[in-house]
């Protein structure tokens, strides 16, 4: 059987059951005021002022802080699939202050790497983070610095340290920031992002953090379960899949919480919706930063990255969306099944570029996103009559389809590595 056979199986499997059998945990961590005491009503007016005198001999004073919040605003406002957040910050800023990139980004590593990091004295290290996070370690959990990347990476690694917690010894899985992601929180897009470059793990998936909008609303519209850290007494506790409490008592949240409430929820149109952008904005990284000879490399497996991206290209114009648009226009239609296998079974065209071929399956996955983000609550129930899985509906075929999205961004996540 070959992995893409094994999709059906996949599918059939987990149309009958939410649960699944890895003991494997995933924490998504924040990072200030979660991992680091960090007041920001106290750290960013100090971040703002030293970044100003990093930036002035490009940028005026008077000017570099209003287009610098005019461009974290362009980075928050909407998602951007193929553009990574730091893309769209230096769009925006570089065309307003008409500062060459290069050297904007030239200050700015030098920032970072200097004045940036006296910002540390107003920052605290928080013992029952640290205990927190040992316990975590010890137990194997698969760790994620779940910070809103709208940071560069060198300035989330500085906070990371500041909070005693070391970046080099694998402790951390992955890290966000602007240079990689797409998304910011809350969008649930955002923690997709993550799981995909994680290759979609198994088992239970928890979202640590001290925001209710940021992190447990955010998180909680993606399906995940979420634990919101206190910090004083009078914050209101959670409920539901919500755990609450200081950051120490999360471990032992996860200890007498069901194992199957942990679980991912990702059978909502929020959550199929995410999964998809997600896919777009991580393969778009892929192609960003792996070479030639990774996407051509097979690793053991049956198909190289490159054809992977070609089969998803082909699926997504030739199945996914014309399937969709019979859904929508169409009453109760009759969905066939398609052996795409069987497309390649005298090997692949030629395929062109990385680049190329994510551009052809761009225009038609925006397409594909464009006409279920239409859809009402109603709409995703409308009856259709698949070839193998028999009655079904709009909401459950989407779901099939992000399924097909997840098991083939595991395959990148064994044959490619960003992060």
């Amino acid at each position: 059987m070959t992995r893409i056979s094994a999709v059906v199986n996949a599918i059939q499997s987990c149309r009958n059951s939410s649960s699944e059998n890895s003991l494997t945990v995933t924490l998504l961590l924040d990072l200030d005021n979660t991992l680091l005491k960090n007041e920001m009503g106290v750290f960013l007016p100090a971040y703002f002022r030293s970044l100003q005198k990093g930036l002035s001999p490009l940028v005026p004073e008077e000017i570099m802080l209003p287009v610098f919040l005019e461009a974290v605003q362009e980075m928050m406002g909407k998602e951007h699939i193929d553009r990574t957040l730091l893309d769209v910050f230096y769009d925006y800023f570089c065309k307003k202050t008409g500062a060459p990139r290069h050297e904007i980004n030239r200050l700015a590593d030098s920032y970072y790497k200097s004045a940036y990091q006296q910002l540390k004295t107003g920052t605290t290290v928080d013992p029952g983070a640290q205990q927190a996070v040992r316990i975590f370690v010890e137990r194997g959990y698969s760790l994620v610095v779940a910070t809103n990347p709208l940071f560069p990476r060198i300035a989330i690694e500085h906070r990371v340290q500041w909070a005693e917690l070391p970046v080099e010894n694998g402790h951390f899985d992955l890290i966000t920031s602007s240079e990689v992601f797409h998304f910011p929180k809350p969008y649930p897009a955002y923690y997709a992002e993550i799981l995909g470059y994680l290759g979609w793990p198994d088992g239970p998936v928890v979202m640590i953090g001290n925001d209710p909008l940021n992190d447990v609303e955010g998180a909680g519209q993606l399906g995940l379960a979420t634990y919101l850290v206190k910090n004083n007494d009078l914050e209101p506790a959670a409920t539901d899949r919500k755990g609450s409490g200081k950051i120490e008592a999360a471990p032992a949240w996860i200890d007498e919480s069901d194992p199957e409430s942990l679980l991912p929820n990702f059978r909502t149109p929020a959550a199929i919706l995410a999964i998809y952008k997600s896919t777009a904005a991580v393969l778009d990284s892929y192609v960003r930063f792996c070479n030639e000879t990774a996407w051509n490399h097979r690793n053991g497996s049956e198909w190289t990255a490159r054809e992977v991206l070609f089969h998803l290209k082909d699926v997504e114009r030739q199945v996914n969306l014309p399937r969709v648009q019979s859904l929508i226009e169409q009453t109760n239609p009759f969905i066939s099944g398609v052996d795409t296998d069987a497309w390649y079974e005298d090997g692949f065209p030629k395929m062109g570029s990385p680049r190329s071929i994510l551009d052809d399956f761009l225009d038609s996955r925006l397409e594909t996103i464009r006409l279920l983000s239409g859809l009402d609550d109603e709409d995703w129930l409308r009856p259709a009559r698949h070839a193998i899985f028999g009655p079904t509906d709009i909401l459950e075929i989407a779901y099939i389809m992000a399924r097909h999205d997840q098991l083939h961004m595991r395959q990148f996540s064994e044959l490619l590595s960003i992060v």
